[in-house]
């Protein structure tokens, strides 16, 4: 059952979005680096997420993570060609984030 899926390892896969992953809401660990993937909004609703890999995509902005992921522990998106600015990333708990421009 996907509902149930924990742990999503998409490596490689020339994707350019990750819609429909916000239907995984028991997701803990997504990783998604090398890919062609812009936005990161359809992890806004995923609140158990407590890694998030993303390096080497498209991401142009950081909408979609922030304050609402309490369990959030690792998030790394460096390098992404989308980023052309420090962003600031506002969380409830500690988080080690590593980011910077592509």
């Amino acid at each position: 059952n996907m509902k149930q899926l924990s742990s999503l390892f998409v490596f490689s896969n020339k994707l350019t979005s990750i819609e429909g992953v916000e239907h995984l809401k028991n997701l803990i660990s997504f990783y998604f680096n090398d890919n062609q993937v812009d936005s990161l909004l359809p992890l806004a609703g995923l609140m158990q997420l407590e890694t998030i890999h993303c390096a080497k995509n498209k991401i142009n902005s950081f909408d979609g993570v922030g304050r609402q992921h309490k369990a959030l522990k690792d998030f790394f998106c460096l390098p992404n060609e989308g980023i052309w600015q420090s962003a600031i990333l506002q969380f409830e708990n500690e988080v080690r984030i590593q980011c910077k421009k592509g």
